[in-house]
């Protein structure tokens, strides 16, 4: 939202109306999807974020898909995220978890960056959270697989 033309006071009062009447610049949808294909042993979940369907693509914005896991288990094959109690991304690969004589094994991650806690995006759940980073547009097909 750009600034009043002309210049108008603006209190807590009248803000939502106001608002109204300031000029928007830089105007980006992003659109997202998550899909889930079952298989035998676990399920596939794809990943997308793009642009509108006006083809106004948002290019090179940060996301971050947050996979949490309940505590008590064993985390292999992720590095401690950046300043994020409790927080992992998924470097490359797949993570194994394994918890009460089950393993849960998932991935591939390949971040792009190590954000996690992103503008806009809700709180970090309680416990153990996985992360895996990308950019728009972004397509990724995680396995997620029991045994």
């Amino acid at each position: 939202y750009q600034p009043l033309v002309p210049p108008e006071k603006v209190t807590y009062q009248n803000w939502s109306q106001v608002r109204d009447k300031r000029r928007k610049t830089q105007i980006c949808r992003l659109e997202q999807s998550a899909t889930v294909k079952e298989k035998a042993n676990g399920f596939d979940l794809r990943i997308q974020a793009s642009g509108n369907s006006s083809g106004t693509t948002p290019i090179g914005v940060p996301l971050a898909v947050e996979i949490s896991l309940r505590e008590g288990g064993q985390l292999e094959g992720c590095r401690p995220a950046p300043h994020v109690d409790g927080g992992w991304v998924l470097e490359k690969d797949f993570a194994t978890y394994r918890i009460d004589g089950q393993t849960l094994r998932f991935g591939p991650g390949a971040p792009s960056h190590s954000l996690t806690q992103l503008r806009g995006a809700e709180a970090k759940l309680p416990g153990i959270s996985v992360y895996v980073t990308g950019y728009t547009p972004f397509d990724r097909t995680l396995s997620f697989e029991f045994s």
